[in-house]
């Protein structure tokens, strides 16, 4: 007995693989988006505002007003280690919720090539009075805090940065079950410069 042989599978239409592969990518694209895992937004995209602009947000209306170098830690006596500084992004915030916020520690980044990246934590949200990392901000009572990062000691006064104002947005979807809240999203920057103030 002899095999017959096969009968090819029918073809589909090369535009329908390509179309079937296009949508699987978008699905994909737009998941990741949703959860927060594109931080590499192009700043050229971003609304440009200046120093001591209010950037108003979901939860915070924030204004950045200086960005500088010191060698004290903020609120604090303690020198940073040999060979570094810190970089102080100083902004007044404005939680206009009628709830406490958990944002501010994620509603300001920076960009200062070749030593700090937006994914960059730093040292926190800090209120300079006490030296004390801010876990919250009360509805309706605005602070004055700082954004610190260790950098080393050759970033000087004059160098180009990119502060990177961010949001987060309600959801309504069993991914962010957890906080409700999309992941930090950057919707603004200031072009500036070490050293600056308004």
């Amino acid at each position: 007995m002899t095999d017959a042989p096969a009968s090819p599978a029918p073809r589909r239409g090369a535009w329908r693989v390509w179309a079937g592969i296009g949508v699987g990518l978008l699905v994909v694209i737009a998941a990741i988006a949703g959860l927060g895992g594109f931080s590499d937004v192009p700043t050229s995209s971003l609304p440009k505002l200046q120093l001591g602009d209010t950037h108003h947000g979901g939860e915070l209306d924030t204004v950045i007003t200086s960005v500088r170098l010191t060698t004290t830690a903020p609120g604090r006596s303690y020198q940073a280690d040999e060979g570094k500084q810190y970089l102080i992004v100083s902004a007044t915030l404005l939680n206009t919720t009628d709830h406490a916020s958990l944002f501010g520690y994620d509603a300001v980044r920076v960009l200062l090539d070749g030593q700090v990246d937006p994914d960059e934590d730093g040292l926190g949200l800090i209120d300079p009075r006490t030296g004390s990392l801010v876990s919250f901000l009360q509805p309706g009572i605005p602070l004055d805090g700082v954004y610190t990062w260790e950098v080393d000691d050759s970033v000087a006064e004059g160098d180009d940065i990119i502060v990177g104002l961010f949001d987060r947005f309600a959801v309504d979807d069993p991914r962010f079950s957890d906080t409700g809240y999309t992941a930090a999203t950057a919707t603004a920057r200031i072009l500036t410069t070490v050293g600056a103030s308004r």
